[in-house]
């Protein structure tokens, strides 16, 4: 089923896209503390 396989693959990517964003701001946070930067919380 093409629309079946279509909507599972628009449901994945749209997991990564989150999950990439979350790491992503996760990470620039931490690297924020270690280099002593203090921006907004």
């Amino acid at each position: 089923m093409k629309s079946r396989i279509s909507d599972t693959g628009f449901q994945t990517a749209f997991l990564f896209g989150f999950l990439a964003v979350f790491v992503v701001t996760e990470f620039a946070s931490l690297f924020g503390k270690v280099k002593g930067r203090h921006g907004p919380p």
